[in-house]
C-alpha cells in the first residue's frame, strides 16, 4: 500500500555545482527510495554563450535518478533525455537514454530505441527499484504514445539514499579514461546550450523502510536546490548559467532556466 503524507511547507536550500542544476531529496527516518518519477517537455536548444576551445557541440541532458549525492554510494541509475545543438545553430538533436553510472568504474550511456522525441514532446520517465541489483526504467512520449520499458541488472548495489531531478551538462569521454583517486576520469564538460527553461512535473519519489516494504510518498518539504555555475575569464569570475526554481510552483513541480552570463 501507498500512503500520502500530510501537506507540509516548502523550505528551499541552495547548493552550487559545475554541471548540475535542479533539485534532490533525501529520505527520512532511515527510509530508502524505491521509485522516482518525472515529466517534462523536450526543450528547443540553440548555442549558448560559452566559447569552447575544443569546438564541442552544445549539449545538456535532463534526467531523474537515484543515489549520487553521498560519497559512500558507488552507483547512480539515471534515465532521461539528451539535447545537442550544433555550434552553427542550424541543427539540434534529441534522444532518450539510460545509464547506471559508477563512481569508480566505467559505465556507458545507452540510447533507448523505439521512442523518438523532438522539441515540444512531453516525456514521462520512471525508475523503479526491484532489488539492490536490479532497476526498471519506463519512458513514454505522451505526444506520440510510444512507450518502452527495460530491466537492468546493476553490478554495484544501489542504496536509494537520494532522489534527483536534474538538468546537466555532461562531460566528454576521453579515449582512455583512468580512475584517479577513486573516481573515473572524464573529459571537459560540453558547453551548455541555451535550453530556455524546463518544467519538471509529477515529481514523485516513493520510499520504504526496508526492501519490499510498504512504499510511502516522500514529503518534498525540504528540496535541496542546485544552481549550475561556471568559471569565466576576461575578467575571471564565477557566473550562474542554470538556475532552479521551486517557490511559487505547483506541488510536485520545479523549474530550471538557462542564464547567459552578463558581459559574455
Amino acid at each position: 500500500p501507498i500512503t500520502r503524507p500530510a501537506r507540509t511547507p516548502v523550505i528551499d536550500t541552495l547548493a552550487t555545482s559545475s554541471n548540475w542544476s535542479g533539485a534532490y531529496a533525501l529520505p527520512n527516518r532511515g527510509d530508502r527510495f524505491t521509485r522516482i518519477v518525472g515529466r517534462w517537455k523536450v526543450p528547443a536548444t540553440r548555442p549558448g554563450t560559452d566559447a569552447n576551445p575544443a569546438a564541442l557541440p552544445f549539449r545538456c541532458s535532463i534526467w531523474i535518478g537515484l543515489d549520487g549525492q553521498r560519497q559512500w554510494t558507488k552507483s547512480m541509475p539515471q534515465v532521461g533525455t539528451e539535447h545537442t545543438a550544433a555550434r552553427d545553430g542550424k541543427r539540434e538533436a534529441h534522444k532518450l537514454w539510460w545509464q547506471c553510472w559508477l563512481r569508480d568504474g566505467r559505465s556507458a550511456q545507452h540510447d533507448i530505441a523505439g521512442v523518438p522525441v523532438q522539441a515540444g514532446d512531453v516525456v514521462l520517465c520512471s525508475l523503479i527499484v526491484v532489488s539492490p541489483h536490479e532497476v526498471r526504467f519506463h519512458v513514454k512520449n505522451r505526444n506520440t504514445g510510444a512507450f518502452a520499458g527495460l530491466a537492468v541488472c546493476e553490478p554495484v548495489p544501489l542504496r536509494g539514499s537520494s532522489a534527483e531531478w536534474i538538468v546537466e551538462r555532461p562531460a566528454d569521454s576521453p579515449d582512455n579514461p583512468q580512475v584517479v583517486d577513486g573516481v573515473l576520469e572524464t573529459g571537459p564538460f560540453f558547453p551548455l546550450p541555451d535550453y530556455g527553461s524546463v518544467l519538471f512535473e509529477r515529481c514523485v519519489a516513493l520510499a520504504a523502510a526496508a526492501p519490499g516494504g510498504a512504499a510511502r510518498y516522500h514529503p518534498m518539504r525540504t528540496p535541496r536546490l542546485i544552481c549550475m555555475s561556471e568559471i569565466l575569464s576576461q575578467p575571471t569570475r564565477s557566473a550562474v548559467i542554470s538556475m532552479p526554481r521551486r517557490r511559487g510552483m505547483r506541488p510536485g513541480s520545479l523549474g530550471a532556466s538557462y542564464r547567459a552570463p552578463e558581459g559574455s
